[in-house]
Parts: C-alpha cells; sequence; structure tokens
C-alpha cells in the first residue's frame, strides 16, 4: 500500500461568542482530512488532546460521539506544559481507533455513526 499524505485539520466553535463567569457553552469539535488530491478522506486512528485552564474553565456535561473503537477520555495534568503556554494547566485527552478492521474510518456522522 503506498503512503498516501494526508491533511488533518481540527476545529472548535462555542455555542456563544463570550462567556462570564457561572454561564456555560458548547464546544463542538471538528475533523476534517484531505489527501494530496484534496480528496476528502477517514482516518484509521485519531488522538485528540485539548489544553485548558482550569481556573477559567471546567468539564460539565459532555457527549462523546466517536463510537466504536472510541477509548475513555481523561482528564490530565499538563505537568509538562506540552502545549507550550504556561496559562493551560489540564488537558482532555481522548483515543479513537478503527479496532473493528471493517475499514470504515473516521469521521461518521455523530447521530447515526455512517459517513
Amino acid at each position: 500500500m503506498p503512503f498516501v499524505l494526508l491533511v488533518q485539520t481540527v476545529t472548535g466553535s462555542l455555542s456563544v461568542s463570550e462567556i462570564s463567569a457561572g454561564q456555560s457553552t458548547d464546544l463542538t469539535i471538528s475533523y476534517t482530512a484531505v489527501d494530496t488530491d484534496e480528496n476528502t478522506t477517514l482516518t484509521q486512528g485519531l488522538g485528540l488532546r485539548l489544553h485548558y485552564d482550569s481556573s477559567m474553565l471546567s468539564l460539565g456535561d459532555y457527549q462523546e460521539r466517536l463510537f466504536t473503537g472510541s477509548q475513555t477520555f481523561q482528564i490530565k495534568d499538563d505537568t509538562s506544559d506540552a502545549d507550550n503556554d504556561p496559562k493551560t494547566d489540564k488537558y482532555w485527552l481522548t483515543p479513537w481507533a478503527n479496532t473493528g478492521g471493517s475499514g470504515t474510518g473516521w469521521p461518521a456522522d455523530g447521530n447515526t455513526g455512517s459517513h
């Protein structure tokens, strides 16, 4: 199988443009991947780490929508300053892998699991 270079893009959007102490917002994370010919493609695995300042943000209710192959997410202390930002002290870490051998890949629709 030839090596295919992918361009992977992860973006985040909040449900509000500004937030004050005591308010909440939804963070939606989107992922896309394209091959060298600019064709949308699926990935067979993904590791996602989102850094944040725990004095300014707390994790409330959540929905994990990675479906089969997702592993339990973790909240970790960023003791090694992995993002080179001293203001962030924690990160949310979640992995996903296509372990079923179906070759379907990700991303998938958050409601149905299909592509």
